[in-house]
Protein backbone atom coordinates (compact mmCIF):
# COMPACT_ATOMS: atom_id res chain seq x y z
CA UNK A 1 0.00 0.00 0.00
CA UNK A 2 2.81 2.62 0.62
CA UNK A 3 4.30 2.01 -2.71
CA UNK A 4 0.81 2.77 -4.06
CA UNK A 5 1.05 6.24 -2.08
CA UNK A 6 4.15 6.92 -3.20
CA UNK A 7 4.21 6.16 -7.02
CA UNK A 8 0.30 8.47 -6.22
CA UNK A 9 2.51 10.67 -4.64
CA UNK A 10 5.56 11.07 -7.52
CA UNK A 11 2.94 11.04 -10.42
CA UNK A 12 -0.21 13.28 -9.09
CA UNK A 13 0.13 15.46 -11.98
CA UNK A 14 -0.66 14.92 -15.72
CA UNK A 15 2.96 16.91 -16.40
CA UNK A 16 4.91 14.67 -14.02
CA UNK A 17 3.68 11.23 -15.98
CA UNK A 18 4.54 13.27 -19.32
CA UNK A 19 8.03 13.67 -17.95
CA UNK A 20 8.41 9.85 -16.72
CA UNK A 21 6.88 8.81 -20.23
CA UNK A 22 9.61 11.56 -21.38
CA UNK A 23 12.06 9.76 -19.51
CA UNK A 24 11.86 5.89 -20.36
CA UNK A 25 12.06 6.66 -24.02
CA UNK A 26 15.41 9.25 -23.75
CA UNK A 27 16.42 5.97 -21.64
CA UNK A 28 15.86 3.69 -24.00
CA UNK A 29 17.26 5.93 -26.80
CA UNK A 30 20.24 6.40 -24.54
CA UNK A 31 20.75 2.43 -24.79
CA UNK A 32 20.53 2.07 -27.95
CA UNK A 33 23.22 4.92 -29.11
CA UNK A 34 25.70 3.64 -26.57
CA UNK A 35 25.02 0.02 -28.16
CA UNK A 36 25.49 1.54 -31.69
CA UNK A 37 28.57 3.27 -30.50
CA UNK A 38 30.56 0.38 -28.80
CA UNK A 39 29.53 -1.14 -32.83
CA UNK A 40 30.40 1.86 -34.81
CA UNK A 41 34.06 2.09 -32.66
CA UNK A 42 34.71 -1.04 -33.65
CA UNK A 43 34.29 -0.24 -37.12
CA UNK A 44 37.15 2.26 -36.97
CA UNK A 45 39.51 -0.37 -35.64
CA UNK A 46 39.34 -2.49 -38.78
CA UNK A 47 42.31 -1.92 -40.40
CA UNK A 48 43.31 -5.23 -42.36
CA UNK A 49 41.50 -8.29 -43.41
CA UNK A 50 42.10 -10.24 -40.03
CA UNK A 51 40.34 -7.94 -38.24
CA UNK A 52 37.41 -7.37 -40.13
CA UNK A 53 37.26 -11.37 -39.40
CA UNK A 54 38.01 -10.56 -36.21
CA UNK A 55 34.88 -8.13 -35.83
CA UNK A 56 32.65 -10.79 -37.72
CA UNK A 57 33.18 -13.06 -35.18
CA UNK A 58 31.93 -10.70 -32.51
CA UNK A 59 28.38 -9.32 -34.16
CA UNK A 60 26.52 -11.60 -32.12
CA UNK A 61 27.91 -9.28 -29.18
CA UNK A 62 25.73 -6.34 -30.81
CA UNK A 63 22.19 -7.50 -31.02
CA UNK A 64 20.73 -5.19 -28.90
CA UNK A 65 21.15 -2.59 -30.88
CA UNK A 66 17.99 -2.10 -33.39
CA UNK A 67 20.01 -0.01 -36.28
CA UNK A 68 22.73 -2.77 -36.21
CA UNK A 69 20.26 -5.59 -36.49
CA UNK A 70 18.82 -3.51 -39.19
CA UNK A 71 21.94 -3.36 -40.71
CA UNK A 72 22.76 -6.84 -40.78
CA UNK A 73 19.90 -8.03 -42.49
CA UNK A 74 20.08 -5.64 -45.51
CA UNK A 75 24.13 -6.80 -45.55
CA UNK A 76 23.02 -10.41 -45.33
CA UNK A 77 19.78 -10.37 -47.62
CA UNK A 78 21.09 -7.35 -49.90
CA UNK A 79 17.64 -5.84 -50.29
CA UNK A 80 15.11 -4.13 -47.97
CA UNK A 81 11.97 -6.35 -48.44
CA UNK A 82 8.96 -7.18 -45.86
CA UNK A 83 11.21 -9.70 -43.54
CA UNK A 84 12.71 -6.25 -42.37
CA UNK A 85 10.10 -6.25 -39.63
CA UNK A 86 10.73 -9.23 -38.30
CA UNK A 87 14.35 -8.27 -36.86
CA UNK A 88 12.55 -5.52 -34.29
CA UNK A 89 11.32 -7.47 -31.25
CA UNK A 90 8.60 -6.86 -29.44
CA UNK A 91 9.74 -4.20 -27.36
CA UNK A 92 11.58 -2.93 -29.52
CA UNK A 93 8.47 -2.03 -31.70
CA UNK A 94 6.61 -0.94 -28.52
CA UNK A 95 9.51 1.68 -28.04
CA UNK A 96 9.29 2.60 -31.46
CA UNK A 97 5.61 3.32 -31.84
CA UNK A 98 5.78 5.38 -28.06
CA UNK A 99 8.44 7.70 -29.77
CA UNK A 100 6.39 8.43 -32.88
CA UNK A 101 3.54 8.87 -30.53
CA UNK A 102 5.63 11.32 -28.42
CA UNK A 103 6.61 13.07 -31.22
CA UNK A 104 3.59 13.49 -32.67
CA UNK A 105 1.60 14.69 -29.74
CA UNK A 106 3.93 16.81 -27.56
CA UNK A 107 5.58 18.16 -30.62
CA UNK A 108 8.57 18.92 -28.59
CA UNK A 109 11.69 20.96 -30.01
CA UNK A 110 14.39 18.42 -28.79
CA UNK A 111 12.06 15.12 -30.18
CA UNK A 112 12.56 16.81 -33.56
CA UNK A 113 16.58 17.23 -33.33
CA UNK A 114 16.55 13.57 -31.63
CA UNK A 115 14.89 11.87 -34.37
CA UNK A 116 15.84 13.85 -37.20
CA UNK A 117 19.61 13.26 -36.18
CA UNK A 118 19.01 9.45 -35.58
CA UNK A 119 16.97 9.27 -39.52
CA UNK A 120 19.78 11.13 -41.06
CA UNK A 121 22.59 8.27 -39.28
CA UNK A 122 20.03 5.41 -40.58
CA UNK A 123 19.89 6.86 -43.95
CA UNK A 124 23.64 7.59 -44.16
CA UNK A 125 24.61 3.92 -42.49
CA UNK A 126 22.26 1.92 -45.35
CA UNK A 127 23.52 4.20 -47.73
CA UNK A 128 27.22 3.29 -46.69
CA UNK A 129 26.18 -0.46 -46.20
CA UNK A 130 25.33 -0.55 -50.03
CA UNK A 131 28.45 1.26 -51.28
CA UNK A 132 30.41 -0.69 -49.00
CA UNK A 133 28.75 -4.34 -50.85
CA UNK A 134 29.55 -2.30 -54.25
CA UNK A 135 33.06 -2.19 -54.03
CA UNK A 136 35.16 -4.42 -55.86
CA UNK A 137 38.17 -4.97 -53.38
CA UNK A 138 38.37 -5.94 -49.51
CA UNK A 139 40.44 -2.67 -48.89
CA UNK A 140 37.61 -0.51 -50.56
CA UNK A 141 35.92 -2.16 -48.22
CA UNK A 142 37.68 -1.55 -45.09
CA UNK A 143 37.96 1.89 -46.67
CA UNK A 144 34.13 2.86 -46.81
CA UNK A 145 33.24 0.61 -42.96
CA UNK A 146 35.81 3.44 -41.57
CA UNK A 147 33.73 6.20 -42.78
CA UNK A 148 30.39 4.33 -41.79
CA UNK A 149 32.09 3.94 -38.44
CA UNK A 150 33.62 7.66 -37.91
CA UNK A 151 30.20 9.37 -39.47
CA UNK A 152 28.10 7.14 -36.60
CA UNK A 153 30.30 7.73 -33.84
CA UNK A 154 30.58 11.20 -34.06
CA UNK A 155 27.01 11.51 -34.71
CA UNK A 156 26.25 9.01 -31.79
CA UNK A 157 27.99 10.84 -29.08
CA UNK A 158 26.48 14.23 -30.08
CA UNK A 159 23.18 12.45 -29.49
CA UNK A 160 24.06 10.84 -26.53
CA UNK A 161 25.22 14.54 -25.03
CA UNK A 162 22.22 16.02 -26.29
CA UNK A 163 19.82 13.48 -24.59
CA UNK A 164 22.10 13.13 -21.15
CA UNK A 165 21.23 17.35 -21.76
CA UNK A 166 17.30 16.61 -22.52
CA UNK A 167 17.24 14.04 -19.24
CA UNK A 168 19.02 16.77 -16.72
CA UNK A 169 16.14 19.20 -18.20
CA UNK A 170 13.59 16.71 -17.19
CA UNK A 171 14.89 16.02 -13.95
CA UNK A 172 15.43 20.26 -13.23
CA UNK A 173 11.99 20.58 -14.69
CA UNK A 174 10.77 17.53 -12.12
CA UNK A 175 12.11 19.72 -9.05
CA UNK A 176 10.97 23.19 -10.01
CA UNK A 177 7.36 21.51 -11.16
CA UNK A 178 7.43 22.88 -14.88
CA UNK A 179 6.37 21.73 -18.13
CA UNK A 180 9.13 20.38 -19.92
CA UNK A 181 7.79 20.68 -23.46
CA UNK A 182 7.50 24.22 -23.50
CA UNK A 183 11.23 24.53 -22.89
Amino acid sequence: MKLYKWIDFCLDSETKRKRVFCLGIILYWLIQLIWQLMVFFQLILISNYESLLNFASTLDLYTSSVLFRFLMFIISNKEINIYILFQFHFFDVLMLFLTGLYIVSFKSKNAYICSGMYLITLSVSVLLVFVAYFQETLLGVIVVLKGLGIFNCIVDILLILFMLSCVIELVNAYKIDRNVHEL
